[in-house]
């Protein structure tokens, strides 16, 4: 009887151990929200919008991107895993895509070089729930060309 009751509470001891181990293995995420403004106006009007908060350092453990869409308002709420979980704690650079369709011709609504996070020079650091994030991209002199309609072949 004694040798029973040891099995099961080694087994019960073991399972407890194994279990208390499993998880997603997904970091915590923070509700991020926000609004976009172009020099300080708000972003809104009839535009195709998405705003990308992309690890700022490389060598981070966790690399995925947290995205969002941008309403005709300019508002975002941030999702990582689940809809609008937010993103984990961290430093973050920021990309936007921002344009306007008219017919097969396409307008950027924000310069190009916030598509990447190369060439972005929005940062941000999330230190935790955040609902009044504001993201501001400028149009520099260097811009305008980007502010041309560009034709496009194709577009789905």
């Amino acid at each position: 009887m004694k040798k029973i009751l040891w099995r099961r509470r080694t087994f019960l001891l073991l399972f407890l151990f194994v279990m208390g181990g499993c998880g997603d293995g997904r970091p915590r995420c923070y509700p991020v929200a926000g609004k976009v403004l172009v020099n300080g106006k708000p972003l809104a009007g009839d535009f195709d919008g998405t705003i990308r908060f992309v690890w700022a350092d490389s060598t981070t453990e966790y690399g995925r991107p947290a995205t969002a869409n941008i309403d005709e308002n300019g508002h975002f709420s941030l999702t990582t895993f689940e809809k609008n979980d937010g993103c984990p704690l961290g430093k973050y650079k920021v990309e936007l895509y921002v344009f306007q369709k008219h017919g097969r011709k396409v307008s950027y609504l924000v310069p190009l070089r916030y598509q990447n996070a190369a060439t972005s020079d929005l940062n941000v650091t999330i230190t935790g729930k955040t609902t009044d994030l504001t993201i501001d991209a400028h149009w520099l002199p260097t811009d305008e060309l980007d502010r041309k309609p560009i034709q496009i072949e194709r577009f789905d």
